[in-house]
């Protein structure tokens, strides 16, 4: 019965210090944290914070990107429009300037000069529509240049 006494009394002892450190575990940790986010280590609102904020930054990115690209877009229409439609309105401008010209007694080459600046606009006018409007600028200047040639000569 002594070794009864003696397992009974060791027995004793480990459940007294099995009960201590689970006391002091449980008095060292905040009352919102479970034993399940304690294996994990971390905290359950930090999480939802970290995952919220890159997904908003990212998304705002994304946002700004397409503003960019949108207005980007914008303003390549609107040079091809306005290459386009100041070509065309060039080319109806020397079109009819050469046929008053021909019409009346000036020298055929005024005529010439408004006509021949008309065909160029015209052509700034395809250029235009087709988005290349650094080359549709040079070629209006380029017909404008010329029409003026032809009311110097007349």
């Amino acid at each position: 019965m002594a070794e009864r006494d003696g397992n009974t009394a060791q027995l004793a002892r480990t459940d007294d210090t099995t009960d201590d450190r689970t006391d002091l575990g449980t008095e060292a940790r905040p009352d919102s944290e479970s034993d399940e986010e304690l294996a994990a280590g971390t905290d359950e609102s930090d999480d939802e914070i970290d995952e919220t904020e890159p997904e908003t930054e990212n998304q705002d990115e994304d946002e700004d990107l397409e503003t960019v690209a949108e207005q980007r877009a914008r303003e390549a229409r609107r040079a091809r429009r306005a290459s386009t439609a100041s070509g065309a309105v060039l080319t109806l401008a020397g079109s009819g300037a050469s046929a008053m010209r021909f019409s009346s007694g000036a020298p055929a080459s005024a005529a010439l000069a408004y006509a021949v600046g008309a065909v160029i606009c015209a052509t700034v006018a395809v250029l235009g529509w087709r988005g290349r409007t650094k080359r549709a600028l040079v070629g209006l200047i380029a017909g404008v240049l010329v029409m003026a040639i032809g009311d110097q000569l007349d």
